[in-house]
């Protein structure tokens, strides 16, 4: 498999959420989860009440694909995949739903979501 050795970047030294400046509190980590080629700087926003953490420099939106190559998510089968086991999901919940309605305990629990007041007829 070919890897791209770098991935491309550019600075960001300010909050993208308050525009206060960051500090950078971690220096030259390596991506031990997905193998990301490059070295990376994370910084902290000087803002008390903001605080957010964010990559600086931060990678291309272009390069972000090549950051997860190994993600276990990114494959091209997973997109039928996801969607059959979505399927199946609610297929089942909608069943156990269905079936939990006939036991005594779903109209007991439901009574007392209720307060004991569903039997009641509305009144003025």
């Amino acid at each position: 498999m070919n890897r791209v050795d770098k991935i491309r970047s550019r600075p960001c030294p300010l909050c993208k959420i308050c525009g206060a400046p960051g500090i950078r509190i971690y220096r030259n980590l390596h991506d031990s989860l997905f193998n990301s080629p490059g070295k990376w700087n994370i910084s902290q926003c000087q803002n008390n009440e903001c605080g957010v953490m964010w990559l600086d420099p931060m990678p291309w939106e272009e390069d972000m694909p090549q950051a997860y190559r190994s993600y276990y998510t990114h494959s091209e089968n997973d997109q039928n995949k996801n969607r059959t086991l979505d399927l199946f999901t609610i297929s089942r919940q909608k069943l156990l739903l269905f079936l939990l309605r006939l036991t005594p305990l779903y109209r007991e629990r439901k009574d007392i979501n209720q307060m004991y007041l569903g039997k009641i007829k509305p009144g003025r």
